[in-house]
């Protein structure tokens, strides 16, 4: 127990420094962290407890049917959940298990290597519970203000979800063991990544074909049990998430016997997989770890000479400094397979855009008129717009930061810094813009949308591309990070939570300023009423304006820092 104070008292250390003392840009970051995470968390009972009422207040539904529905509709939800944990807590045990810094230092110390395991494991289970944490809370809430259950129910509800938790975080840690002792970091990384991705891609397409958003607006109960039955899993007796959606039911309406009957196995299973998971990490755990260091340590990248010579001519027309910098940076970022992996998650998430696009009713007659047309013209503006934050938030953010450890070698060649920075944005710039514009193009295919707000969406994608990759340039050379476990951490400083509220506001501005030249065509088209051309030539100058602007200030706010910086 020592030895598991002392490796916990190095985490909270770790927080502490974190935390204390308090500087502005963490008091920043907490404020504007707890702000999203509150309305976050208030959509989701608000959603639920919308559900919930509903079940209630329909006539037509005895007590014994509600919580029969109800219990459905929480397996599907620890579905879900079972999903995340399972995928969070394999890459999560990846970093914290074999990945982590302290690792070399706690193994030479004189400590139980079976310590060390138990305390990085509960850290992982941490680490990749959290989010699911603040997801069931509402729900929770939702549930006990519907039925009046009480606060008391909260305690055994979040002790099955601890459970539930354990037992799913279990099985990740044993197979990112198992991965680790065959595979080395880097090959067990990628097969995580595209295995997770196909595993999330299934479980978001299921999802998207049984059409949840009914529930949203039934139309009575014969078609609301319909909807429930098609939306969730089997009842079967065998699945954890039946066990935890039973026993916490099972509190809220008091019943000894029903908590029991889905508690107790729940808790048996979560005990065997931990001390299975347990057992196995004590044969295998020290060597896969000592294995893995060696992996990482050695090998090498094999060049392709004929690569380097296609990007040679793809960027002939650039200058030769110019077009230096970013042939470098396309090999390593083709030669840093932690990254071009990531491009796999994003075509999984335009993929599962364009699903979601399949599945509007596009044939009903709500949506057959132009105005419906046009806001799903704008709505899918939005959400690209989102796609673009992400990305950049991905690759362009870090991109200065991605120098890592050789950023003396860029600070010690004769370049020119600000030519450097925009450079690094065309880089990045060029190809996202083809894609956005050739997925923009299919969307508004899929859509149907009206010729001339096509082109106007094709024309607002290529401001909104440039304008949030030199906003995202920008900030990331005023606030780099070139000391990192993981490039998912760069974006988690001050100037990452900045240029994603940056991001939010000018694309909820844009589409704003662009709905005004759309409502005056629709009812130039529609009534047969002079267009109004100066609001709309004002709208779009503001918008070409204002894409400029934010592009232009953070790359030279940038340049300024990234002049100064200090190695």
């Amino acid at each position: 127990m020592k030895e598991l104070r002392l490796i916990f008292g190095i985490q909270l250390a770790r927080i502490k420094n974190i935390v204390y003392p308090l500087r502005k840009a963490f008091v920043i970051k907490a404020i504007l962290l707890t702000a999203f995470v509150m309305l976050f968390e208030i959509g989701i009972y608000l959603f639920f407890d919308k559900i919930f009422r509903y079940l209630l207040s329909e006539q037509s539904f005895n007590e014994r049917f509600v919580l029969y529905l109800i219990e459905r509709l929480m397996g599907m939800v620890f579905l879900m959940v079972f999903t995340m944990l399972i995928f969070s807590s394999i890459l999560s045990s990846l970093s914290v298990i074999y990945l982590s810094r302290d690792l070399p230092l706690l193994f030479s110390a004189p400590m139980n290597i079976n310590r060390i395991f138990i305390a990085k494991y509960f850290n992982t289970a941490v680490i990749s519970s959290y989010t699911v944490v603040f997801i069931m809370i509402p729900i929770f809430l939702a549930y006990a203000h519907s039925f009046h259950t009480g606060t008391a129910f909260l305690i055994p509800a979040l002790i099955v979800l601890i459970v539930f938790i354990l037992f799913s975080t279990g099985i990740g840690s044993f197979i990112t063991i198992i991965l680790m002792r065959f595979f080395p970091a880097k090959r067990t990384h990628q097969i995580v990544t595209v295995l997770g991705l196909l595993m999330i891609i299934m479980l978001v397409s299921a999802v998207r074909m049984m059409k949840p958003e009914r529930l949203l607006q039934p139309s009575g109960g014969t078609d609301f049990t319909a909807v429930v039955k098609s939306i969730t899993v089997s009842s079967a007796g065998y699945f954890p998430g039946t066990w935890a959606s039973r026993a916490i039911l099972g509190a809220g309406q008091k019943d000894f016997r029903m908590f029991l009957t889905g508690f107790l196995p729940l808790a048996a299973a979560a005990l065997f997989i931990v001390l299975f998971t347990y057992h196995t990490a004590k044969k295998i755990y020290y060597r896969s770890w000592a294995l893995s260091g060696i992996s990482r340590r050695g090998g090498s990248t094999s060049r392709s000479p004929h690569f380097e010579i296609a990007l040679e001519n793809a960027f002939g027309f650039l200058p030769a400094k110019p077009r230096a910098l970013i042939v470098k940076d396309a090999l390593l970022f083709f030669r840093d397979t932690s990254q071009w992996s990531q491009l796999l998650i994003l075509a999984g998430l335009v993929f599962v855009y364009l699903l979601n696009i399949k599945s509007l009713p596009l044939t009903s007659a709500m949506l057959q008129s132009g105005p419906a047309r046009g806001l799903l013209s704008y709505l899918n503006m939005t959400f690209m717009g989102f796609i673009i934050a992400t990305v950049v938030a991905r690759f362009g953010y870090p991109a200065v930061s991605f120098e890592s450890k050789s950023v003396w070698v860029v600070r010690a060649l004769p370049l020119n810094y600000r030519k450097y920075l925009w450079t690094k944005l065309l880089m990045f710039f060029l190809p996202m813009v083809i894609l956005v514009l050739i997925l923009t193009y299919i969307s508004n295919l899929m859509l149907e949308i009206e010729p001339v707000m096509a082109i106007g969406s094709l024309g607002m994608m290529t401001l909104i591309t440039f304008a949030l990759t030199g906003l995202g340039v920008g900030l990331g050379a005023a606030y780099p990070r070139f000391h990192y476990e993981n490039a998912t951490q760069i974006i988690t400083g001050l100037g990452g939570l900045i240029f994603m509220v940056i991001s939010l506001v000018y694309i909820a501005i844009v589409v704003i300023l662009m709905a005004i030249p759309g409502y005056l065509y629709f009812a130039y088209i529609t009534t047969k009423h002079v267009f109004s051309v100066w609001p709309s030539v004002v709208a779009i100058a503001g918008i070409i304006l204002l894409s400029i602007t934010l592009a232009v200030i953070p790359m030279e706010f940038g340049y300024r820092r990234w002049k100064n910086y200090q190695l």
